[in-house]
Parts: structure tokens; sequence; C-alpha cells
């Protein structure tokens, strides 16, 4: 998908810098490179100048200091494109941001050729239907939980449905609270009818689904086993692949093992690994020290457990927290 967006070259100028960083983190997201941030309007008409006639990509607030709307003037002469966000500045909302960039998205600079590319290569990053796996180490390292607050975020914008495939620990099933998000679905999966697969949604679609812990990989990918055979498919639809574990040596061995005997089914699909950190003891410093150097060039993060704890006691319409923004920035990552 994204080999069909053109090389755009993204330059920010937003004054507020957290939403600023929410709007970059999104377009990288989708493979557009954020190459500078400008803080006013006067450096910002230096850049553009020197890059008369390159595929530059604009997203701005107008209320930036010194920022003129006469340059808005000279996009088609100097060949870049300008696309305001004043409409939903300061709101951190992925599908309202994409959808204001969508409105400007036919740039000067593009060919008749191109245009139709770049708006079905977003119309698709908006609409495909995503599945997002949740797997990770034995001992409860936080699968449910995470599960549950990414399922809450993402379903601020999108169609979410939180599936339990969990066969061997029901959890999910056992915790979750029907009446603690009217904004997701939730399906529990039943082992006794063998299912084939994940229930049939809509084209936009996110499918958060527990898988708990994986049998060793080599039996996911060669056992006919009606499980494997269901892992193997659930991880064949998957779009991006999410692996908890949590900061002791147990579960670090357990990720090690995991990313060690990795197939080419799971090493082509991308992966966030996130780290539940227990606390500040020698021992979870350790683990974190170590979670850093098995991963190195992999997609990481590492979350402490007490905010994501707190990010089901604040009502969804308050301030973001601390939290709340790590869960936002986290789940963003994920589309």
């Amino acid at each position: 998908m994204l080999d069909e967006i053109p090389a755009l070259e993204v330059i920010t100028a937003i004054d507020d810098p957290e939403f600023e960083d929410y709007v970059a983190q999104l377009l990288y997201s989708q493979g557009w490179s954020i190459i500078q941030r400008e803080l006013d309007g006067y450096s910002l008409v230096d850049t553009l100048i020197e890059r008369e006639g390159l595929r530059t990509v604009l997203v701005y607030t107008s209320t930036i200091a010194g920022f003129t709307s006469e340059l808005l003037l000279h996009q088609e002469s100097m060949g870049f494109t300008a696309i305001s966000l004043d409409s939903v500045a300061g709101n951190l909302n992925p599908h309202l941001i994409m959808s204001a960039i969508r409105a400007r998205v036919r740039s000067p600079q593009t060919t008749a050729a191109t245009r139709p590319a770049i708006a079905k290569a977003l119309e698709r990053t908006v609409n495909k239907r995503r599945v997002i796996p949740v797997v990770g180490s034995s001992g409860s390292p936080g699968r449910t939980i995470f599960a549950q607050a990414i399922a809450e975020e993402l379903a601020l914008s999108w169609p979410v449905t939180l599936i339990d495939a969990d066969f061997r620990n029901r959890s999910l099933t056992r915790t979750f609270r029907q009446g603690a998000s009217s904004s997701y679905e939730f399906a529990s999966l039943d082992p006794a009818v063998r299912p084939s697969g994940l229930p049939e949604v809509g084209e936009r679609e996110i499918s958060i689904v527990d898988l708990g812990v994986l049998p060793p990989l080599h039996d996911v990918v060669n056992d006919r086993r009606w499980q494997a055979e269901f892992l193997t498919t659930v991880l064949e639809e998957s779009s991006h692949l999410l692996y908890i574990c949590k900061s002791n040596e147990s579960s670090i061995s357990e990720l090690q093992e995991f990313v060690n005997a990795s197939p080419p089914l799971l090493r082509s699909l991308p992966t966030t690994f996130i780290c539940i950190a227990q606390g500040g003891t020698k021992n979870d410093r350790q683990a974190l020290a170590r979670f850093d150097s098995l991963l190195a060039g992999s997609r990481k993060e590492v979350i402490q457990q007490r905010l994501l704890q707190n990010s089901f006691a604040i009502p969804l319409l308050t301030t973001p927290s601390r939290s709340k923004k790590e869960i936002a920035r986290i789940a963003l990552s994920l589309l």
C-alpha cells in the first residue's frame, strides 16, 4: 500500500507541540517522510524558497507566529502543497486529521497520473480492515488490560471488535465488563466449535485479537490440528502483531525464545514489542536493559503498569492524561 504513495516530503508548521507530534507520528505511520518542523512563519518562508520545485507538503495551522496567508498564493509557482489543519487543531482524532489531509491531497505538483494513486492509497489507509493480534509471555504480563486499552482508544475513530481467542486462558472473557465501553464490540470465540478463523466484519473494522501465549512457533506453522490452523489463518490476515511481556527475568527469557524461533510468517509481519514495567527495582531495571538490548532495531515500547491501570479510571471525554496519551501514541503506530 505504501508503495503507491509518491515520495512526499512533509514540513510541519504547527504551534501546538503536542498536536504537531501527534500529526507527525500519524503521517509517518502512513509512509510520509517528515523532514522538518518549522516553529514560525519566518523560517518557514526561507525553507520553502530553498525547496522551490521539490515535492513538498506543508501541514500547518495558521496560528503559528509570523504566518501569512500570502504565502499560500504562491503554492503552484513554488511547487508545494499547503494543508491547513485549523479545523481539527488540537483534536487527537486520526480519522478527522486524515480526512482534512485527503481533502487537499490533489497537490499542484502531482501529475494527473499520480493523483488517483495518492487518493486511492489514502482511502485504503483509512478504510481497510486491520487485524491486530495480541500475544505475549506467560504469567499475566498485561495482555488483557492492554488489549482493552488499545480497543478503547481506536474505537474513538473506527469500528472496533475486541476478540478473545485465547483458548487456554479465557481471562479477557472473564474480566470483560460489558458496560466498560459502548464504543467497541466484544466477541468470545468458543473453542468447542473449533473456529477456523475470525468473525466476518466490515471493511473499516479493526479487530484486536487476544491470542494469549503462542505455542511453539514451529507447531503454529506446521501442525495441522485445528488450533494451529486457526492461529496460522489469523496471523496470515494480520496487519500488525503486539507482543506483551513484563519486566522480569522469566518474561524476558520467553521473549528471547520467541524472537529466536520466529518463522518467516512472523518475521514478515510488523511487530511492536511492549514491556510492562512493574516498578523501579534493580531486577526491573536489569530486565528493561535486556529488553532494550534484545530488540535493538525493532519497534519497542515501555509503559509503566500504573499508567496502564489508570487509563481505565479516567473518562474518555476529559482532558487526556499521561496514560491516555501513551496509549493513543502506541495505538496510532499500529495503523
